[in-house]
């Protein structure tokens, strides 16, 4: 990193620092161990750094997860993105809208469950640039201190829409909201759209290259992946994926995590016999339109057979509670806890899960209710914990 770039973060870390003591005193802190170089932080303001500077050969020196059956990112996608993002570099104040964000894209982990991170990381972007210290580094225009906060706010949209958790059609709802096109042509709106599409696909791309598993970065980043964002930068693309998204969820969730579909078991679960069929309609209607945004599920659902997948979307999709005839704001489905593979609470959490989806509904221990404060449909997944319910 050159020296005026070392000296805006360190300058930024201060000011991060002393707006959240002053905010939340009492809340845990998430600081920016910029030296030593270690951290999720340091990594991805790296990886962006090699980006912007085209330095190829180290951005592309890594290794996927061992086993992945997807491999790294190729020289051929790395020119596409640098093709894609070529447009903007020298213009829209960029490189310095970039570093922003990246900086401050996961501030808010750590803070509590009460939102997505991401969510949370976009309000306190927005707050953290109110502040004086902010200012005296470089003055960044309004319009300019939005785009880093929605940034932040929406960094992880690309990944939660390949695995299946957001709607494709997101996009255009978030694009579509900004305050600097509301009122423009569509003609006018559409370069708009496109930088927010770009930097977005560039954020999810130094994000995932900066993320670390079995002691390596980057081990989550596939080839697949990144050709993935790529194509959502075609309008049509996009719509097809909103239109298919309940097929495109089912082949998701019926598949593995790095991207192979298990074709055995989707096309099981397009034939099941008995009470899944008796509903199909409504799972399609909730999975494909109504729910928008699943959050910590995808694991968790990837580790179900077919059978408990299909009873699980059963009783999410009867609810007490939902209007199953409303056409109102989409839902949101919530998972309370988040499955990780190899934890011991994670792998806990998913026996009994298991087990009480093999269990009458009746009698299952697994609550599932709507709340209509947040319009969310929420699994106690979190509850399954408990040591009453060791099936």
């Amino acid at each position: 990193m050159n020296a005026d770039t070392t000296r805006l973060y360190n300058d930024a870390e201060v000011a991060v620092s002393r707006t959240r003591f002053k905010k939340d005193p009492d809340k845990s802190i998430r600081t920016f161990k910029l030296s030593p170089p270690t951290g999720h932080e340091l990594q991805v303001i790296r990886a962006m750094e090699q980006f912007l500077s085209n330095d190829r050969e180290s951005f592309l020196d890594y290794r996927v997860l061992k086993g992945s059956k997807m491999p790294e990112v190729t020289v051929e996608t790395y020119d596409k993105f640098r093709d894609r993002f070529r447009h903007y570099l020298d213009r829209h104040n960029a490189a310095l809208i970039l570093r922003w964000a990246m900086l401050l894209h996961d501030i808010a982990k750590g803070r509590g469950p009460e939102e997505p991170h991401c969510e949370a990381s976009g309000k306190i972007a927005h707050r953290i640039f109110r502040h004086k210290k902010i200012e005296s580094i470089k003055p960044l225009q309004d319009h300019e201190k939005r785009l880093i906060s929605w940034i932040a706010q929406h960094h992880d949209m690309m990944g939660n829409i390949y695995t299946g958790e957001r709607v494709a059609g997101y996009l255009n709802k978030i694009t579509s909201r900004s305050r600097d096109v509301q009122g423009k042509t569509e003609e006018e709106f559409r370069p708009e759209r496109k930088k927010g599409f770009a930097f977005l696909q560039f954020a999810m791309l130094c994000d995932l290259r900066g993320t670390a598993a079995e002691n390596a970065y980057g081990a989550y980043l596939t080839d697949d992946k990144a050709n993935f964002w790529l194509r959502l930068s075609a309008p049509a693309r996009v719509k097809e994926l909103t239109r298919d998204l309940y097929k495109y969820r089912r082949d998701r969730w019926t598949g593995s995590l790095d991207g192979s579909l298990d074709e055995q078991k989707s096309e099981s679960l397009r034939c099941m016999d008995g009470r899944a069929c008796r509903i199909k309609s409504k799972i399609a209607d909730y999975f494909g339109r109504r729910i928008h945004y699943i959050v910590n599920g995808y694991y968790a659902l990837d580790a179900l057979d077919t059978e408990e997948l299909a009873e699980l979307m059963a009783r999410v999709v009867e609810a007490p509670g939902v209007d199953q005839t409303s056409d109102n704001e989409p839902l949101r489905l919530k998972f309370t806890k988040g499955y990780r593979k190899g934890k011991p609470d994670s792998e806990l959490m998913l026996k009994r899960l298991k087990a009480a989806l093999r269990t009458e509904k009746r009698s299952s221990p697994l609550r599932i209710e709507y709340r209509r404060d947040t319009n969310c449909i929420e699994v106690d997944t979190k509850g399954l914990l408990d040591p009453d319910n060791d099936p």
